[in-house]
């Protein structure tokens, strides 16, 4: 057989190896002697015939192979990575994510919520920066009076500014002239309107000097208007039973309310002299009329009584109330407790000057018989 090419070395060593085959096959017929021709024919054909070389990539045992390595494809596993991590079986990333957002909007919803509280505030400060120190509406004396207080005390200030919130210009007027009621005007306009109870001890005998404009009552609604410029008789007689009785139960609140019940909370006072022939002996108090005169009311708080007395406007104060005259001095001048003013109770009054101020009439009370 010829070869050509360079290839002609591998079929010589086959060759060689064939012609060494059939040598050695010789010797193992030599060996066994007069073999059979068939079984000489087997051996020569078994061992003399040329191993045939099978083409790479031919035949199913070639496919996947390589210079006679066969390649198989694997996926590398390098630990974590490429591998999604997964909390409770959602994706550890999508959660990042969700949070992340979550947070986002949160910062955004406090970003602008920020952004209008400061417009709104920037805008307050704008209207009170425009509005008048002094409002517009209300009378041109208590506006100079206001102006000239301004910078004294700053509740003033507040309730010049709003003094045309005021339904009744009396408590503007209450603020100017009572320093201790100021605190009282200033929040009247933001004010629940409730009464509190009295909240301290009383004895009998002892007639304690109470204001309508007091923090404790002074709101209320009382005719038509503020309990602290209209409730001077229902404080009087507050007073009166305190010091008759020693209860503290019935406040200048609790009697106003009784006598709105009664539609007796009427006239230029904010309350009818008939209230007192009415409701007093529903309080524990005894009571009786008099006529007014020096004589009359001398005679009366000799004998023990307190008088409820209505006095006209422009005598103590420049409107209509009533005052409680509690006894009489060592000098002949009398102790007059005015709820309505504190420089009117800090002095002591002659009893002309108390008959003359009368409405009219006045109410002895003395506590009931138990």
């Amino acid at each position: 057989m010829e070869y050509s090419g360079g290839r002609s070395q591998r079929p010589q060593r086959d060759a060689g190896r064939t012609r060494s085959s059939r040598s050695r096959g010789g010797e193992g017929l030599s060996r066994r002697g007069n073999g059979s021709h068939n079984g000489h024919g087997r051996g020569m054909s078994g061992a003399g015939r040329p191993r045939q070389q099978r083409p790479l990539g031919s035949g199913s045992q070639g496919r996947g192979r390589r210079n006679g390595y066969e390649l198989r494809s694997r996926t590398i596993d390098f630990g974590n990575a490429g591998r999604r991590r997964r909390i409770g079986g959602f994706d550890i990333r999508m959660v990042l994510a969700a949070v992340l957002a979550i947070l986002a909007i949160v910062l955004l919803i406090f970003a602008v919520s920020n952004c209008m509280a400061n417009n709104a505030a920037q805008k307050q400060e704008a209207a009170e920066a425009e509005k008048p120190r002094v409002a517009s509406g209300i009378s041109d004396e208590l506006s100079r009076e206001l102006a000239n207080r301004l910078d004294q005390d700053d509740q003033i200030a507040q309730i010049a500014s709003n003094a045309d919130q005021y339904s009744d210009e009396r408590l503007v007027e209450l603020a100017l002239n009572e320093p201790d009621a100021v605190s009282l005007v200033a929040g009247y306009l933001d004010s629940d309107k409730t009464a509190q109870a009295y909240g301290e001890e009383a004895s009998i005998g002892s007639y304690l000097q109470l204001y309508d404009w007091d923090s404790r009552w002074g709101a209320v609604d009382y005719a038509g208007s503020a309990l602290a410029v209209t409730g001077s008789g229902p404080t009087v007689m507050a007073m009166a039973t305190i010091g008759l009785t020693g209860s503290t139960d019935n406040t200048p609140a609790t009697i106003a309310a009784l006598a709105e019940k009664d539609g007796l909370a009427t006239g230029d006072s904010s309350l009818s002299g008939d209230f007192f022939t009415t409701e007093s002996n529903s309080l524990g108090v005894v009571y009786h009329s008099y006529d007014t005169s020096s004589e009359n009311v001398s005679a009366v708080l000799t004998s023990g009584a307190v008088l409820a007395m209505e006095v006209k406007a422009d005598s103590f104060t420049p409107y209509e109330h009533w005052i409680l005259v509690v006894e009489k001095g060592p000098d002949g001048t009398y102790t007059v407790h005015d709820p309505t003013s504190s420089s009117v109770t800090a002095k002591t009054w002659d009893v002309d000057t108390l008959a003359s101020a009368s409405t009219g009439k006045f109410y002895a009370l003395t506590k009931m018989a138990s």
